[in-house]
C-alpha cells in the first residue's frame, strides 16, 4: 500500500489557455496545430524535427514501461521509495519528462514553465494524454502552471492550491553529449529560453 497525500485539490489543471498566435517566436520558429498536436517548427537542419509534448507514445511510453521505476535517478532524488510518494513541484518543468516519470511512479506533481510556447506544448501534451486509458490516470497527478519559478514561485504554488514537500529543479546544463538530436533540441530551448544563468 502506498501512501499518497492529497497535495492539490485539482487535478489536470492548466492556466496556460493561451491562444497559441499570440504567442511571441524567435524569427524561423513557429507553432503548428497538427493531427498529432501542437509542435514547435523550424529549420530541421538546425533545430531538427518538430518539437512536441506526447506522453502516451515514443520515448514516454517507453519509459513507463521500462523506465526502473523507483531505481531511476529522479525517483530517488525525490524521494520516491516504497510506499511513500512526496508532493513535488517539477520547477523547470522543460517537456514534463521527469514530472512525467515521477507521476506514473505515484507522485502528485506541479509542474512550472516560464516559456511561453514550451507551455504550450506541455499543455497539448495532456490534453492528448487524458483521453488514454494508459496514461490517463497518471497524467491526472499533473498540474500545469505558466511563469517563472524564479521569480514567483510561492505564488504559482497557491494558484495551484498545492502544498509541496519537494521542489524539483533541473536547470539547463550546457549539454556535453554529442548527438546531434540533443545538440538541436538545446539549441531549440536555448533559442526560445535562453542560457540557464544559474547553470554552472
Amino acid at each position: 500500500m502506498s501512501y499518497v497525500k492529497s497535495c492539490v485539490e485539482s487535478s489536470v489543471e492548466s492556466d496556460v489557455g493561451t491562444d497559441v498566435e499570440s504567442i511571441v517566436l524567435p524569427d524561423g520558429l513557429r507553432l503548428v496545430q497538427g493531427e498529432e498536436g501542437l509542435a514547435l517548427v523550424g529549420d530541421e537542419k538546425r533545430y531538427g524535427k518538430p518539437l512536441s509534448v506526447d506522453f502516451v507514445a515514443g520515448k514516454a511510453a517507453h519509459r513507463r514501461r521500462f523506465g526502473g521505476g523507483r531505481g531511476q535517478l529522479v525517483a530517488k532524488a525525490c524521494g520516491l521509495s516504497k510506499g511513500v510518494a512526496p508532493c513535488i513541484v517539477d520547477a523547470t518543468a522543460g517537456l514534463g519528462r521527469d514530472a512525467f516519470v515521477l507521476a506514473s511512479l505515484g507522485a502528485q506533481v506541479l509542474l512550472i514553465e516560464r516559456v511561453a510556447a514550451i507551455a504550450a506544448l506541455l499543455e497539448d501534451g495532456l490534453k492528448r494524454a487524458v483521453s488514454h486509458s494508459d496514461t490517463a490516470d497518471i497524467v491526472a497527478r499533473m498540474t500545469l502552471r505558466h511563469g517563472d519559478a524564479a521569480q514567483s514561485l510561492a505564488e504559482l504554488v497557491a494558484s495551484a492550491h498545492f502544498s509541496p514537500q519537494v521542489i524539483h529543479l533541473d536547470p539547463m546544463f550546457p549539454h556535453r553529449e554529442k548527438s546531434a538530436l540533443v545538440k538541436k533540441e538545446m539549441r531549440l530551448f536555448r533559442e526560445l529560453a535562453g542560457d540557464d544563468n544559474d547553470a554552472p
